[in-house]
């Protein structure tokens, strides 16, 4: 074998070059570069003709005098006539954590200065028909002025919005105007996942009669006389209208999270079109997904049948969506471009896909009709999408196949792609909320990474494509982890006990469908998924999603969620968070030196283990991941033998002739043994 360790293989792992400077988010910068309009350029990357600079790194992103940094970096506007934006920071998911910022021009560069705190989820903030600053929290939507000092007349403009606790799962109330008459549009998210009632009643008992998981509108006239405290519902059944923007004729597109399975291939998320003035359909939360797919908790009884009826003819009929976005996209933001810097952009309707799925981290484009709508791809031949490899950063297609059938696609185009995590280089694209400057420039929020980027023109490539290798697999690393695990009695006992303790008995809840079993089918694939999702990050505890949901802190919601059992702050409770940060600490944080790629020179046979049992064959030329490190290797029969990974699925296995190991370690011979 012509042996090849991943830090050979990848140009990225290296420490920074002179001059460069790894942020604390993970961007690799030059702080005096200004290449890309004015700011370091970022290696990721982006449409022709474009480049994405870092306007405020994580590091920099405090006020220093009030001591306030970012936390969770939502949405932002500019301030007009001024190179000044505000930003609206959720803080947690909490109440009365969030705050507004003022990210200000001054000498040269960026500086951040708090405005207001103690704010109630802030997420939107826009510029108004009235030519003040609108800005949503949990139940109230205000709006305000600025000044040079600050902010003045802070008025409540819409109170008592739906709100079922500050457990609400969807608590962001994004609005958008209507550019006809001015009507204010708001999203009333869904209060869970998957409805908290179960079966045997006939429907969510959560939403009947309420105006939960729907869009709501107050007319301009009644905001004439603040607050306004009634509206009408113009749709339901959309479990989170975050992504929500409205055509100069009247059509309001909604970029649809759809619930949670585990499954990494389902669900799709949805692309509406909600004629504003017509009749009022259910588009099938909680219970359809994606085109015509009933959720499983209702398949046999609920109110709302998810029958092949593209066009509904009554009000609370099922609406399909108009289109589907990739599963696990997550949409956050979506609006018209309609600025001078990119013509190619002109009109087209833009979506930040935030989601930490391998389809997501994402600024895509939308063709759209006189309408507004997307155009709907007329061409034969199956719809695809985009995903990227975590192995090298590799680019792959794959088809578009959602359960319950396929109707429509409207074609997109990338304008920010290959957004993954690089090692020292990068972190995984966060996008949450954008916003188009008055210079036609886009800026983007990056909530998880605590940063502001900046899409500009540029004459050159942005970033050169890095290279991609079509027999990687990202399922190595998982089964690296897998081996790990297994090799330390230690850990794999504790991890065994997280698994009864805490995913099987109160995860299960919601991962436990039979399309929804990729975290509760076993101990490993339990490890796989959390591993793979960041919920469990080796060694740091303060970037583990899943230890952070447990303790009710950070960028995530509370979990388990409020449908489920709980244990927060119960002794249970605390013996589990004590397992975890256990586990967290001990588990291996050098996984990354336990495989490498390597390549046969001549054909080699596939052993159970070290001259055992044939498994199969590896032709000559073939791309084999082995253990690199020395003290695995085994010297047996005159040859040295090196673990083997292989997944389940692998064209060279022969049949059943071997079970498949849970860690997918099989044996191959290296070298002869002199």
């Amino acid at each position: 074998l012509s042996e090849v360790t991943n830090s050979q293989l990848s140009e990225f792992r290296r420490s920074p070059a002179s001059g460069t400077r790894l942020d604390k988010s993970g961007y690799l910068y030059d702080p005096a570069d200004t290449s890309c309009g004015g700011f370091p350029r970022l290696k990721v990357e982006t449409a022709a003709g474009t480049c994405l600079g870092l306007v405020m790194p994580k590091e920099r992103a405090i006020d220093p005098v009030a001591k306030r940094a970012f936390a969770m970096p939502r949405t932002l506007v500019q301030i007009p006539g001024t190179q000044d934006f505000l930003v609206t920071d959720m803080g947690s998911w909490h109440l009365a954590k969030g705050a507004l910022f003022r990210l200000s021009f001054v000498s040269g560069k960026y500086e951040l200065k708090l405005l207001k705190s103690s704010l109630d989820y802030p997420h939107t903030i826009k510029l108004g028909p009235d030519g003040k600053f609108w800005i949503g929290e949990l139940k109230t939507i205000s709006r305000f002025s600025v000044t040079s000092t600050g902010i003045t007349g802070w008025e409540p403009m819409v109170t008592g919005l739906p709100a079922f606790a500050e457990t609400d799962a969807h608590p962001l109330s994004h609005f958008a105007f209507d550019p006809r008459n001015n009507d204010l549009y708001i999203n009333s998210g869904a209060p869970s996942d998957h409805c908290f009632s179960k079966l045997p009643s006939p429907e969510c008992l959560e939403i009947k009669g309420k105006d939960f998981a729907s869009l709501l509108k107050v007319r301009w006239a009644d905001l004439q006389k603040p607050p306004a405290k009634s509206w009408s519902v113009v749709a339901r059944g959309l479990r989170n209208s975050v992504a929500m923007t409205i055509s100069k004729s009247g059509v309001l597109i909604q970029g649809e999270n759809a619930r949670d399975f585990g499954d990494s291939a389902e669900p799709y998320e949805e692309l509406n079109a909600v004629t504003l003035g017509g009749p009022v359909f259910n588009y099938g939360w909680p219970y359809c997904y994606n085109f015509h797919a009933t959720s499983p908790e209702w398949e046999s009884n609920a109110v709302v049948k998810c029958y092949d009826e593209v066009t509904p003819k009554l009000d609370g009929d099922y609406q399909a969506p108009y289109s589907l976005i990739p599963p696990h996209a997550a949409p956050l933001s979506a609006d018209y471009y309609n600025g001078k810097m990119f013509p190619e952009f002109q009109g087209k309707l833009l979506m930040t896909w935030h989601g930490y799925r391998k389809p997501g981290h994402r600024f895509v484009a939308y063709n759209v009709d006189s309408t507004g709508r997307p155009v709907i791809d007329q061409k034969s031949g199956p719809a695809t999408f985009n995903f990227d490899r975590k192995e090298d950063g590799c680019t792959l297609t794959q088809k578009m196949e959602p359960r319950g059938g396929f109707v429509r696609n409207a074609n997109y185009s990338e304008i920010i792609s290959r957004w993954n995590a690089r090692k020292d280089l990068r972190p995984r694209g966060n996008p949450t909320g954008f916003t188009v400057a008055e210079d036609g420039s886009i800026w983007i929020a990056e909530d998880k990474n605590q940063t502001i980027v900046r899409l500009a023109r540029d004459a050159t490539s942005s970033f050169a494509k890095e290279k991609c290798d079509p027999q990687a697999d990202d399922r190595i690393e998982l089964l690296a982890w897998r081996r790990a695990v297994l090799e330390q009695p230690g850990l794999k006992s504790d991890f065994d006990q997280l698994h009864s303790k805490l995913i099987m008995k109160y995860c299960a809840s919601c991962h436990d469908q039979g399309v929804d079993q990729s975290l509760t089918l076993d101990s490993m694939s339990g490890l796989d998924f959390l591993v793979e999702s960041t919920w469990f990050v080796p060694g740091k505890s303060e970037r583990s999603k899943g230890l952070q949901a447990m303790l009710h802190q950070g960028t995530v919601p509370a979990m388990p969620l409020p449908d489920a059992p709980q244990f927060y702050g119960t002794p249970e409770g605390e013996d589990l968070v004590k397992l975890v940060q256990r586990w967290i600490g001990e588990a291996p944080t050098d996984v990354e030196s336990r495989y490498a790629k390597t390549v046969a020179t001549s054909s080699r046979k596939i052993r159970a283990s070290p001259g055992g049992l044939e498994c199969g064959t590896m032709p000559a030329g073939a791309s084999l991941y082995i253990d690199p490190r020395p003290q695995t290797f085994v010297t047996k029969g005159g040859w040295k033998w090196a673990r083997l990974y292989l997944p389940p699925d692998h064209a060279a296995l022969k049949g059943s002739a071997c079970v498949w190991p849970q860690d997918g370690v099989f044996a191959v011979a290296t070298t002869k043994v002199q």
